[in-house]
């Protein structure tokens, strides 16, 4: 079977959600406020200072990490939000461009950000949950409930946020997906960095190819001579 092939369910009905469509009979349609808790639990003391931050391409991330981008650590941060391993993060300002993701470490983090657990976990499993809030139609969607000037920076209203539903299977299939797609993404991550290797080795050999091309012409046999300068070293003899 190939590695996107999925066996059918034998009956589907319609979630009733947009960007979802039709989801397996047996599963469930609830509203994000019965699957999470929001966490607000304040950094007072502070409780911790290792600070994080959220980029879409990397989800939750160490502050320090992050580079020069987005606004800047708080001099203040025990008015931040503590966070747990396996807490789920997202930037209210920028949620439609993808910026959350399931958190590994516990830290803390600014007020822009929403903090959410699951309620039960002994009916959920946070991977499958960080999996759902990574599809890009779900973030495109988060536009309707987004407030501002700027598309990309509209701030979703958590109010409004909660009330949004997602399907949700039972424990050990949410299980089985969460495990397939672990799998599946590793495999394409490495596949991804080998191209990646591959890629800065044929730019090396790009660059060696008119480096020689240039500075030592087209024959390898021609005689050569000092140039005189130290960054080309020796070109055939009869160059001026």
């Amino acid at each position: 079977m190939d590695q996107f092939t999925y066996p059918k369910y034998d009956s589907y009905k319609d979630s009733g959600i947009e960007w979802v469509g039709l989801i397996p009979d047996s599963w469930d349609i609830l509203p994000i406020r019965a699957i999470f808790h929001e966490r607000k639990e304040r950094n007072i003391g502070p409780k911790t200072d290792f600070i994080l931050s959220v980029t879409k391409d990397r989800g939750v991330i160490p502050y320090d990490e992050k580079g020069n981008i987005g606004n800047k650590k708080s001099e203040n941060i025990d008015n931040y939000k503590v966070v747990h391993p396996g807490d789920l993060v997202i930037n209210k300002m920028n949620a439609i461009i993808g910026s959350l993701g399931l958190s590994a470490h516990y830290g803390a983090l600014s007020q822009v950000y929403i903090v959410l657990y699951p309620r039960d976990i002994s009916r959920n499993d946070y991977r499958y949950l960080g999996y759902l809030f990574k599809i890009k139609p779900f973030q495109t969607s988060l536009i309707k409930i987004g407030k501002g000037i700027m598309e990309l920076r509209e701030s979703i209203e958590f109010d409004e946020f909660k009330k949004l539903s997602l399907p949700l299977p039972a424990l050990h299939e949410q299980r089985r997906i969460a495990n397939f797609l672990d799998q599946k993404i590793a495999e394409i991550d490495e596949a991804i960095a080998k191209k990646q290797r591959l890629i800065e080795l044929l730019k090396e050999q790009k660059a060696i190819l008119i480096n020689q091309a240039v500075t030592k012409g087209l024959n390898p046999d021609a005689p050569m001579r000092d140039s005189g300068v130290e960054w080309i070293g020796d070109i055939p003899s009869h160059w001026l």
